[in-house]
């Protein structure tokens, strides 16, 4: 009995020996090991109970594959086990931030987009915005990015809008004939690969043509520089009751032949008008048309004085005087067909006509 004591000892000994813990780290943290024997004694850290017998365990996470390993009391008494994911949460970010994303053809976002790709998996990706070009990608689970999956996409731009400016009361904006604004700015798109022709026209200055283009730097152009002063404008005024309206005058004399000499005296040596055509009986004068030049343009002005009948029958001279104005391009032919009406009327011819209405107060 004694011996058998002896060998129970023994045994229970050798037995007593062979066992052991290992220490198992898990990443993710939150992965879970399972199998006998296993307690959890922190974050991401186990312990396996190992006895005489080899056993397996798996680590497993939603999102990572399986990973699986077997202890026994030759294994070292500390293991690292890292899982590898088989699904990724993927952030594109775009350059602009209005821009759409599609992925397989489905909306994730506008500017920032997030979707999941899975292990082996690729896909389509489409970003567009309005004045860039589309952008279409592919995405695969095995590309290498940061830590946190993110893709940042710039789209290129394929059109701007820009906004011109001139530091005049009013202007008229044309862009290639089409008017494109009014006043002090205006604002124009520009798309890559074209060149436009803008014309910019305001009271006082002459016309200004820019060419503009999409490689234009900058959103603001001001274009004041550009603008250059009307010669013909300058030496003029607004023709208010003076050009192209009749005006009648009355003059105090029932000297009609005196009273027309008085007229075109005054025509001739203020105005340097000369006479083209008169008829006494219709009471019908004109003069040839006056033509002066600017850089700019052609200014032509004439006279012409109609007798008025005396309906009141006090037997005094009565006209209606006519200045009128018109205008041509520079370089066009000094023929009718070249002209139109100008609303403005030089100032000399100005003062003619002022002087003219004056002729009522004399006797």
């Amino acid at each position: 009995m004694k011996k058998l004591f002896l060998l129970t000892l023994v045994l229970m000994s050798t037995i007593m020996i062979q066992a052991k813990d290992v220490v198992v780290t898990v990443f993710p943290p939150s992965a879970v090991v399972i199998g006998d024997n296993v307690t959890k004694t922190g974050d991401g850290i186990y312990s396996i109970h190992v006895g005489l017998f080899e056993k397996a365990y798996t680590v497993q996470l939603d999102g990572f594959d399986t990973e699986y390993f077997r202890v026994n009391l030759q294994t070292n008494a500390t293991l690292k086990c890292t899982l590898k994911p088989n699904r990724k949460t993927v952030t594109i970010t775009t350059t602009p931030d209005d821009a759409k994303i599609k992925v397989d053809g489905e909306d994730v976002g506008t500017g920032v987009g997030k979707f999941i790709i899975l292990k082996g998996e690729s896909k389509s990706v489409k970003i567009s915005a309005y004045g860039y070009d589309t952008y279409v990608g592919q995405v695969n689970f095995a590309d290498q990015r940061d830590i946190n999956n993110s893709y940042e996409i710039a789209l290129i731009q394929n059109e701007k809008n820009v906004t011109i400016t001139v530091d005049v009361e009013s202007a008229d904006f044309y862009l290639d004939g089409v008017q494109c604004g009014k006043g002090k700015s205006a604002t124009v798109t520009l798309k890559k690969g074209q060149s436009y022709n803008l014309l910019i026209r305001s009271l006082g200055y002459r016309d200004c043509i820019q060419k503009l283009d999409f490689s234009m730097e900058g959103n603001n152009i001001d274009l004041t520089s550009k603008l250059t002063k009307d010669a013909s404008f300058t030496s003029s005024e607004d023709g208010g009751m003076y050009a192209n309206i009749p005006l009648d005058v009355t003059l105090k004399t029932t000297d009609h032949i005196g009273a027309i000499r008085r007229v075109f005296q005054m025509l001739t040596t203020q105005g340097g008008f000369t006479l083209a055509k008169q008829d006494h009986v219709l009471g019908f004068y004109q003069t040839v048309w006056n033509l002066d030049k600017f850089d700019e343009r052609q200014v032509r002005t004439r006279v012409t004085v109609t007798e008025l009948p005396d309906m009141e029958g006090n037997g005094l001279t009565k006209y209606s005087i006519l200045v009128e104005s018109q205008e041509a391009d520079p370089k066009a032919p000094n023929v009718d067909e070249s002209f139109k009406k100008w609303d403005r009327i030089l100032k000399r011819y100005a003062d003619v006509a002022r002087n003219l209405k004056s002729l009522e107060n004399m006797k």
